[in-house]
């Protein structure tokens, strides 16, 4: 997944620089946490990026997401050099019924890396 990709590297495609990593970084700097219940560590935002953390291994990690409606995911976990991709249709639905349904597998996925 390039988006995925391109952020996990910040912005680097192999033997170039796709996106300033300078950008990237400012991008994904936590504007605001949110007060939601997510588990350890909670929710931050920035820019359409959202950040939490997932446990794998004994290890706490830092993830980022784009989170797109329907049950859209783009999670990059930068220390494992992954990127889990989810896909739904769930349009007009919840979004906090699914949301958390997609938080709990993706920390359940990674618990398994």
């Amino acid at each position: 997944n390039w988006p995925g990709c391109t952020t996990a590297v910040a912005g680097a495609a192999p033997g170039r620089q796709v996106v300033p990593a300078a950008w990237v970084a400012a991008t994904l700097q936590p504007r605001t946490t949110v007060n939601i219940s997510t588990g350890p560590g909670g929710l931050q935002y920035s820019r359409q990026w959202w950040a939490g953390t997932a446990q794998a291994g004994g290890k706490t990690l830092a993830w980022t997401a784009g989170i797109g409606n329907g049950g859209q995911r783009l999670f990059v976990l930068p220390d494992l050099q992954a990127v889990v991709v989810m896909t739904a249709g769930q349009y007009q639905y919840n979004s906090n019924t699914i949301g958390g349904t997609e938080l709990r597998l993706f920390r359940q996925i990674v618990a398994q890396l």
